[in-house]
């Protein structure tokens, strides 16, 4: 009798696969840390229009200034967004900081039990227990990958709903997170790849030419690089590791090259190459130098993968042995 009982069992969990668990996401460690987050609509989704796509870069804006995560490139798709995001520890903000802060997202007024501007001033005000209550609700949502992809996420998609005059989901799963070194080369590579998407889903000939991405918008205001928040705002003032950051940003993104060696790259994007031929970033969850892949395969073997060896891998499109590496 137990052994018919065994049997069934096992039937039922061929039948019905048990759920399986989510792996704890990659994240960084030190005062800032550098992340290629990828986030997809969901296919019952019409892809976004010209003005649906505007509203979210403002969205954006708005949202990464709530939060203090800074945005480094960004490429936002009618199927899809891409970014480059640097997340920092917070540190301790004032009740002044966080009134600007609050303004960015919430309303000047709201219905009772929905947080505002004005309840925000006026718990910071009361002091005492409601205070430091209103600076641990406010403070938690700030200097987070998570918290800042759920309030950009849902936020956008009450907009398109409203817009739109439907209900339920827009994003069709949890985004996809890939920790990248805190390092020019590693930066410029991702940064590359983001501003190279719409020459590889085929929305333009130059990556220049579409607005919704960094370069493009970067390229329509100064007609450079000037001003493109990879080089501007990160490495400003580190001008050996900035020209080599902007060499090998250019040499992926098409911009400056010889006519006949940017054609030739063009089409070779467009055509969709073998992989190894184009920049291509795997779904590793880390991407950074052969060192510092390598160190973080010591520190974590045990968590992540006990009973296999993983070593750094060149990422496809990378030339230099001792360029960018992934775990695979």
């Amino acid at each position: 009798m137990s052994g018919d009982t065994d049997l069934e069992e096992t039937k039922r969990r061929r039948l019905i696969p048990r759920k399986q668990k989510r792996r704890k996401r990659i994240l960084g460690k030190g005062p800032i840390s550098h992340y290629h987050v990828v986030t997809q609509l969901n296919a019952s989704v019409p892809e976004l229009d010209g003005a649906d796509i505007a509203c979210f870069r403002a969205l954006l804006d708005r949202v990464s200034g709530f939060c203090g995560v800074a945005v480094r490139a960004f490429c936002v798709e009618p199927d899809q967004v891409q970014m480059l995001v640097a997340v920092g520890s917070g540190g301790d903000l004032t009740d002044r900081d966080l009134i600007e802060r609050a303004r960015k997202i919430y309303p000047k007024r709201a219905q009772r039990g929905v947080i505002s501007q004005e309840w925000v001033e006026a718990a910071l005000a009361e002091g005492g227990e409601v205070r430091e209550a209103m600076r641990a609700h406010i403070g938690g949502r700030m200097a987070s990958l998570s918290m800042f992809m759920k309030i950009l996420k849902q936020r956008f998609a009450l907009f398109y709903n409203r817009t739109h005059g439907r209900y339920g989901t827009i994003w069709a799963e949890i985004y996809r997170s890939t920790l990248v070194e805190n390092a020019p080369r590693p930066l410029a590579t991702v940064a590359a790849y983001i501003d190279l998407r719409p020459v590889r889903v085929r929305l333009v000939d130059d990556p220049v030419d579409y607005p919704f991405s960094s370069l493009g918008e970067t390229w329509n205001a100064s007609g450079s690089l000037e001003g493109h928040p990879v080089f501007e705002v990160y490495l400003k003032s580190e001008r050996l590791h900035r020209a080599e950051m902007e060499e090998t940003y250019r040499h992926h993104t098409l911009i400056g090259a010889p006519g006949e060696a940017a054609t030739k790259k063009k089409a070779a994007v467009q055509e969709g190459l073998q992989e190894g031929e184009i920049l291509t970033l795997p779904k590793s969850g880390i991407i950074g130098s052969p060192a510092f892949v390598e160190e973080w395969i010591r520190e974590h073997k045990e968590m992540y993968f006990p009973k296999h060896t993983k070593r750094p891998k060149k990422i496809p499109g990378e030339d230099r042995d001792d360029g960018v590496h992934s775990l695979r």
